[in-house]
């Protein structure tokens, strides 16, 4: 069994890995590790738009342009709700 406040996988003190450690007591802290894959995180957070060029049938881009309908936005919820 490990000692409080060591790693139960390698036993190496997890004071050691926190950044914060001036809060850490052993034996009086519970430390939840958390594993986090920040590259989809940051995927996620990535919303800088991106210019695309969509090829329309003439009429429906004259249909979408009478309905004063925003092709983008559109394009966007329906790749949004078929990819998500």
């Amino acid at each position: 069994m490990n000692r409080p406040g060591t790693c139960p996988n390698c036993g190496k003190d997890l004071g050691l890995f926190l950044p914060g450690r001036e809060f850490y007591d052993a034996g009086e802290s519970i430390v939840s590790i958390v594993d986090v894959d920040i590259e989809e995180f940051r995927k996620k957070l990535d919303n800088k738009p991106v210019r695309r060029n969509v090829s329309l049938p003439n009429w429906l881009n004259k249909k979408a342009n009478e309905e004063h309908i925003n092709v983008s936005r559109v394009l966007q919820e329906a790749l949004m709700d078929r990819l998500i």
